[in-house]
């Protein structure tokens, strides 16, 4: 088959806009895509942090209150 392939099973969840983290209710465990990590407050709004893949939460690297620069990474999971 032709194309890129990732047979790498870690993924990244970066910030989708710099500002200050707020940490989400979640855990750990297994989530899907389009699960809440938490947001990004940046300029008066909050920014959903939404991950884009399913997989295992392995760590979520960033602290409620931290101040994040954009696509600076957040979490990292194992994908299904």
């Amino acid at each position: 088959m032709e194309g890129e392939h990732l047979d790498t099973p870690e993924r990244i969840i970066v910030s989708p806009a710099a500002g200050v983290f707020a940490a989400g209710e979640l855990i750990g465990g297994r989530i899907t895509v389009g699960t809440t990590i938490g947001f990004v407050l940046a300029g008066g709004s909050s920014v959903p942090v939404l991950s884009p893949f399913d997989g295992q939460l392995v760590a979520i690297d960033a602290v409620d209150g931290e101040r994040l620069t954009q696509y600076q990474r957040i979490a990292w999971l194992r994908a299904a």
